[in-house]
């Protein structure tokens, strides 16, 4: 990314600090240092395509000291949703690209001090060869899966999902919260990728699971038994959906 293109990205970002992501987010947080260091590894990890377009990172992990990682998801439980709008935004500002929508998690490191933000991306695929190329109208055709109906069993209640992006945790303000003192308060989240459900940890202190193995993200298929702390649930999808 030339100069001249980050000095554009750099003044939208202040745009967006002074403006409404400021009301998005907690005060307790250095707001511009968090989105800047989004946009900087935007720029340090970008590549062009033999067409020379520019692509970005479209993976996200923002690091924060676990009292700053559980005070902004009290404060604001979709943040990742929308950091991850505020990424799209920036990238059409200054002309690049995303070979499949951003995604941004936070992640908790005791490392940290409190209001140090630390981030690291990287995109999907390190061979991307063909999928350079990859065009936007390609991205929506992609998005334009059907969507699966599909629940969550809990305790023998089906919980149908609903959301593109379903948290689940212990916290009430989750979209699924389950009462087990062995989860964590933002224990896990569904995120809708491509016409299917890939279930994510977001640092929880028990670990999430399927079908007995650990995992930090995992596309989900109907049948498997979703581990969070003591309590499983199972998902199921499609025409296996009871009416």
């Amino acid at each position: 990314m030339n100069h001249n293109c980050f000095s554009q990205l750099e003044d939208r970002i202040r745009y967006f600090v002074e403006g409404s992501i400021v009301q998005d987010m907690p005060q307790q947080l250095h707001l511009q240092k968090l989105v800047l260091q989004l946009a900087k590894s935007m720029e340090e990890h970008s590549f062009h395509s033999q067409d020379g377009q520019m692509f970005v990172p479209n993976i996200y992990g923002v690091r924060l000291n676990p009292q700053d990682h559980d005070t902004l998801l009290d404060e604001q439980p979709d943040i990742s949703t929308t950091l991850s709008v505020k990424l799209l935004e920036l990238a059409r500002v200054v002309g690049v690209s995303f070979t499949s929508p951003p995604e941004v998690s936070l992640q908790v490191d005791d490392a940290l001090w409190p209001l140090q933000v630390e981030v690291n991306a990287w995109h999907v695929a390190d061979h991307m060869g063909s999928t350079q190329s990859m065009r936007l109208h390609q991205i929506q055709q992609a998005e334009q899966c059907p969507v699966p109906d599909a629940v969550l069993v809990l305790n023998g209640q089906h919980i149908h999902i609903e959301q593109p992006v379903t948290n689940l945790g212990r916290h009430r303000d989750n979209h699924i919260i389950i009462d087990d003192p062995t989860v964590s308060r933002h224990h896990a989240q569904l995120r809708l990728r491509f016409g299917q459900y890939v279930l994510f940890d977001v640092s929880s202190k028990s670990g999430t699971s399927v079908n007995g193995c650990p995992i930090q993200e995992a596309t989900l298929c109907s049948g498997d038994v979703v581990g969070l702390g003591n309590t499983n649930l199972i998902y199921i999808a499609n025409d296996l959906v009871d009416g």
